[in-house]
């Protein structure tokens, strides 16, 4: 009987051992997991930190598109102005300037209309210019929004997979934990 009940012991004792190492290495799988959690935490944060950069450059560039479209407006104000105030001039030059030719006073005029379609011309071109310009960088902003997208989508799909195996990891072990104690109490 003595004898029974001191191997009964060292099985107990080698069960109490193993389980121990198991547990051992449980501890250390989940400090890799918590590890590996952080390091995902800490991409999660970096990626929220690049959104809300891009977030504040899209504001930026809607800014600049503000005071782009202000400054054409007012070149547009400021050359209806001026075409206003030489037209008003050309009426009383040609008021006060009664005794010349009427051919003379067409060609001026048709002159002052070139200069003035020039210069609309030049404005158009201008305008233009700079609405390419804010497309462009538009279109800048809205391929880094789609690779920002796109990586934190890739990341969400990592972490989905990441999340599954090591549920599935969880469950073994949980499993094996189980059947181990199932056959030290049962035999």
């Amino acid at each position: 009987m003595e004898e029974r009940i001191t191997k009964l012991e060292a099985t107990s004792n080698s069960h109490a051992t193993a389980i121990a190492a198991m547990e051992n290495d449980m501890n250390d799988r989940f400090n890799r997991i918590e590890d590996e959690l952080s390091e995902l935490r800490q991409n999660k944060a970096d990626n929220e930190s690049t959104v809300y950069r891009l977030t504040n450059l899209q504001r930026e560039m809607n800014r600049c598109f503000s005071e782009i479209k202000e400054d054409i407006h007012r070149c547009f104000g400021e050359v209806k102005e001026d075409i206003e105030r030489r037209s008003v001039e050309l009426r009383a030059h040609i008021d006060f300037t009664t005794t010349i030719s009427r051919d003379e006073n067409e060609r001026r005029f048709t002159d002052m209309r070139r200069d003035f379609e020039v210069r609309i011309e030049m404005l158009r071109s201008m305008q233009e210019r700079h609405f390419e310009y804010v497309d462009k960088r538009f279109e800048r902003v809205d391929e880094r929004l789609g690779r920002v997208e796109s990586s934190v989508a890739d990341l969400r799909k990592e972490l989905h997979i990441f999340m599954r195996w090591s549920l599935g990891i969880h469950a073994t072990v949980v499993l094996g934990v189980a059947a181990l104690l199932a056959k030290a109490y049962l035999g």
